[in-house]
């Protein structure tokens, strides 16, 4: 079994709702739980940014991400600064989940979650209890 000594995290943003080159419809809600669970191990975390076409949202992402590992609550209006025009029509930190229809079927994701988990098992992190 593999026993990390620190974890580098690479939070690309191209799969998150509105980028116009992905078909997810992800949120920094859902990448932020991911984010907590592995900062949850209690190892030593570089998170990285990365990816994303919809620079206004992915700069919305990395500031929610980067307050989730901090654990402080952020106001959700943006500040006004240069680019504050950029973040219209709402000028808020909250990308809301878009309309886009799950395709995925139920076996689809039940494949998927047993391949993660087989990987997974593969990782020996500490205890979080």
């Amino acid at each position: 079994r593999f026993v990390p000594d620190a974890v580098v995290c690479q939070c690309g943003c191209d799969a998150l709702v509105e980028d116009p080159m992905n078909c997810f419809n992800l949120t920094p809600n859902s990448l932020g739980r991911c984010l907590r669970f592995v900062h949850s191990w209690g190892l030593p975390l570089l998170v990285l940014g990365g990816g994303g076409y919809n620079k206004e949202n992915t700069a919305r992402c990395w500031t929610s991400l980067t307050a989730d590992l901090l654990n402080k609550t952020l106001e959700n209006c943006i500040p006004e600064h240069d680019f504050f025009h950029l973040y219209g029509p709402d000028f808020t930190l909250r990308i809301p989940p878009g309309n886009r229809i799950d395709l995925n079927t139920k076996e689809h994701i039940e494949t998927c979650l047993r391949t993660a988990r087989g990987h997974m098992a593969n990782i020996n992190p500490p205890s979080t209890s």
